[in-house]
């Protein structure tokens, strides 16, 4: 075995390496070859997976620039303006501008409350005999003030008193031309409690200086 093994160590010896050098030559030569030294040119595969890398990355570019340029150009992403009710504007609109109109006042409102009212001067004319009491609430040389003025020397001072006037089941049909005609029961209470229900057309005309409603004059129901 010894024997062997010398022989097998001195065929080493006279051994010629690859390439036609010796050892030291093979062993350099191997050193300057070894993988990831300065002079050594990569693998095939190891260049087309560089390639197919670079080719990669250029593709991920090209998609993120892409997929930025539609995010700042595209309508989706633009802020939603906020949704304004129309009512919300005309509140600013008419906050804005000032309301120089004036108010329009329906001919056909407050016809019986300005009926009572004349008929309430009227009591109090029967009581006091003053003219001047129906001013606010007559038409001023109307039929019926007319009528009233000239009974002031009848009146004496028999009538003296308190009379009231009460309106029953008021019918008040559409105005026309300023002019309507109250149908009406009409219960009047004389001082000594005494009292007598008519059935009275009391035509008013609406006064447009001062915006209300003025006896004209009074007929019996036929």
């Amino acid at each position: 075995m010894r024997k062997s093994r010398h022989r097998q160590a001195g065929s080493d010896r006279g051994q010629t390496w690859p390439g036609g050098s010796g050892l030291v030559d093979y062993v350099a030569t191997v050193a300057e070859d070894k993988p990831g030294s300065p002079g050594e040119k990569p693998p095939p595969w190891k260049v087309w997976v560089g390639v197919i890398t670079l080719a990669v990355l250029a593709v991920a570019v090209v998609v993120v620039a892409q997929r930025t340029s539609s995010e700042v150009v595209s309508p989706t992403t633009q802020p939603t303006p906020r949704q304004v009710s129309t009512t919300q504007v005309d509140d600013a609109v008419a906050d804005a501008v000032p309301d120089t109109t004036m108010p329009v006042l329906d001919p056909g409102a407050g016809v019986v409350a300005d009926v009572e009212a004349a008929l309430a001067a009227w009591a109090v004319f029967a009581g006091s005999g003053d003219p001047e009491v129906l001013a606010e609430t007559f038409v001023i040389d109307g039929p019926q003030h007319v009528q009233l003025v000239d009974e002031v020397g009848a009146l004496g001072d028999a009538t003296a008193g308190s009379y009231q006037f009460d309106l029953v089941d008021p019918v008040v049909p559409e105005p026309t031309n300023g002019v309507t005609e109250v149908r009406s029961g009409v219960r009047f209470i004389q001082p000594s409690g005494d009292a007598f229900t008519y059935d009275w057309n009391i035509e008013m005309r609406w006064d447009e200086t001062d915006q209300r409603w003025r006896l004209w004059t009074v007929s019996t129901v036929q």
